[in-house]
């Protein structure tokens, strides 16, 4: 799924640049894409193995996690590129922190779940520093594709 996902980026990457340069506009080498999707695996890679430590392990809360992860990095990234095209510094706050919010409370949920099923975690999964890793995520991924 993910050398998909790879493959998708490089792809949807090479058809804005392609519209950048009918527009006049200069574009990055081709091989920046590769790069960029290269590093973007790198940092998701980090975001999954946070998934993969909390213990024991518990699939739904694993994939509750991912799921909001994905919700998170989508809404964050989106915010990002609306705020590329008209800066409002007040819009782009609000969007991060609905999008941050919203994953502290539906990570933080699946542990609540999971707890009254009787999983007992060690260490307590912590969902707001799981959030800031994806803040960071999106803050280096909107920085590494912003104006070159």
């Amino acid at each position: 799924m993910r050398g998909q996902s790879h493959r998708l980026f490089i792809l949807a990457f090479a058809k804005a640049q392609t519209a950048a340069e009918k527009k006049g506009l200069a574009c990055s080498p081709g091989d920046f894409a590769i790069g960029q999707a290269s590093n973007l695996m790198t940092r998701l890679n980090g975001i999954s193995d946070e998934v993969d430590a909390i213990t024991p392990p518990n699939a739904s809360v694993q994939s509750a996690w991912l799921g909001a992860a994905g919700a998170a990095c989508s809404a964050g990234l989106r915010a990002e590129a609306a705020n590329a095209k008209k800066p409002s510094q007040a819009k782009l706050d609000q969007a991060r922190a609905k999008a941050h919010d919203k994953l502290v409370t539906t990570a933080g949920k699946a542990v609540s779940k999971a707890e009254q099923k009787g999983v007992m975690f060690d260490p307590e999964p912590d969902p707001s520093g799981f959030a800031d890793s994806v803040d960071q995520l999106i803050d280096e991924t909107a920085a590494a594709l912003g104006p070159i």
